[in-house]
């Protein structure tokens, strides 16, 4: 018994030194684990944030991606915007153009028509004066035949002179030139039949031949200046 005890004193005595190398041991390789298990999980750390960085910048490129379209998009519809408004103010523009060049041209048009119905009943007009100053031309010329044709171009020459549209035109001097050589003839009649009264019929009639050459003279002279439509430049002179 006593060498058995002995035996296992002497074992236990044999494999003490050997522990501190299995603790050593041990020891080294709890401690590459432990290193081991942090540099996986530091590695873990930065895989996650490098994921997560590359998120971010995913999102940051979708979110400025997202901006540059947006913004495309407000920039097309503000040049849709201000295209369609320069589009209406151009249609108003060509409204308005064409309103005003449809106005002006009816206005065009009416004072055409109304100059040109102006021009009408003044050509009308004059033509009717210009009848009636040969008629009244012609009953003068005829006075010495009738005696009385001439009165009544008399008074269609007082009454001529009256209305207003005939003022300032050549048959106005026409009419002043039959109305004086009208009261003239008339004088020179008187004085003629003085003469005869005084100086004997010879010098009467002498004077009465003298007085129908001048008014012939003077109807004449008129009624061809007429013809020529001429204006008489002095109706008051005596030949």
């Amino acid at each position: 018994m006593n060498e058995m005890g002995k035996e296992r004193e002497q074992e236990s005595a044999t494999e003490k030194p050997s522990s501190p190398e299995g603790a050593s041991d041990a020891n080294d390789d709890t401690s590459g684990m432990s290193a081991e298990s942090a540099v996986e999980v530091g590695s873990d750390k930065s895989q996650s944030a490098a994921e997560k960085s590359g998120a971010k910048a995913e999102g940051a490129s979708a979110s400025s991606e997202e901006a540059r379209q947006a913004s495309g998009t407000s920039t097309v519809e503000n040049v849709a915007a201000t295209a369609q408004a320069a589009g209406d103010a151009a249609l108003k523009a060509i409204d308005v153009v064409s309103k005003t060049a449809s106005e002006l041209g009816g206005n065009i048009i009416q004072t055409t028509q109304r100059y040109e119905t102006e021009t009408a009943a003044g050509k009308l007009a004059d033509e009717r004066h210009m009848r009636l100053a040969h008629l009244t031309y012609l009953l003068f010329a005829l006075g010495p035949v009738t005696g009385v044709s001439s009165l009544f171009g008399l008074v269609i020459s007082y009454l001529r002179l009256r209305e207003t549209d005939i003022t300032g035109t050549l048959l106005e001097s026409h009419f002043r030139w039959l109305i004086r050589t009208f009261w003239l003839g008339v004088g020179a009649i008187l004085v003629s039949a003085i003469l005869a009264g005084l100086l004997g019929p010879v010098i009467g009639s002498l004077a009465l031949l003298a007085t129908l050459v001048w008014y012939v003279y003077r109807v004449a002279k008129g009624w061809l200046a007429l013809y020529d439509e001429k204006q008489i430049s002095n109706p008051r002179t005596w030949i």
